[in-house]
């Protein structure tokens, strides 16, 4: 069963999911680490903090990934009109870009409703920003993207549901003496497979590209 008829089921059945979510606001009074966003308990756990009035995230992990090691700071301001927005810093030997990856326990999806992008540099173009599902469909964004100053939000009306979720932000450009595009606000949830918890999903449709992740849910 291809990936419209799939949306179109699971959107019939179900629908947009009222239910909370995880936002990476990169708030931190410790700067960086790369625990922010790890199986999130709530809106505040120790020095990090998360978006306002959303549910926790214990089965759900982040990782902050590049192809060598990872260099990231918090960016304060002037990535458009984000507040401390995560980039690459100037010590990275990373000209690649990176990747952020949301990965559910078993017995669970993680839920993609968007994130923000900012630049340093208004309209420039940057590889990549996209987000692909665990079988390695791009499922939002794609290639050559240009930040307008004002910058981007970046999300579907229905969110991306799959296992394992990666956010992808290219090329970093050592001739700026840093990574001028930040990420930030990204919002995402957990939803069990099977029980309760799949109630979350109510009112509207479910853009997901692997029809056998999603069917338990009919269960």
């Amino acid at each position: 069963m291809n990936k419209i008829i799939a949306a179109i089921l699971v959107g019939a059945l179900f629908g947009l999911p009222a239910a909370d979510a995880t936002v990476l606001t990169f708030d931190s009074a410790s700067g960086f680490e790369d625990e922010y966003g790890d199986r999130a308990p709530g809106p505040v756990d120790g020095a990090f903090t998360y978006g306002a009035d959303h549910g926790p995230t214990p089965n759900v992990t982040v990782q902050y990934l590049d192809d060598d090691e990872s260099w990231f700071q918090i960016l304060a301001s002037g990535a458009s009109d984000l507040e401390n927005a995560l980039v690459l810093n100037s010590e990275s030997e990373q000209t690649e870009g990176y990747t952020i990856c949301l990965r559910a326990d078993a017995g669970y999806f993680v839920a993609l409703y968007g994130f923000d992008i900012g630049t340093e540099i208004p309209g420039y173009t940057t590889s990549e920003i996209a987000a692909a599902n665990v079988r390695g469909d791009v499922v939002l964004g794609g290639e050559d993207i240009s930040v307008p100053a004002a910058g981007l939000s970046m999300g579907n009306a229905f969110p991306i549901v799959s296992r394992e979720i990666k956010i992808r932000v290219g090329y970093y450009t050592p001739e700026l003496d840093g990574f001028p595009i930040g990420i930030d606000n990204i919002a995402f949830g957990q939803i069990q497979r099977l029980g309760r918890q799949r109630a979350q999903l109510k009112t509207g449709a479910i853009e997901e590209s692997s029809w056998s992740e999603v069917k338990g849910l009919f269960r």
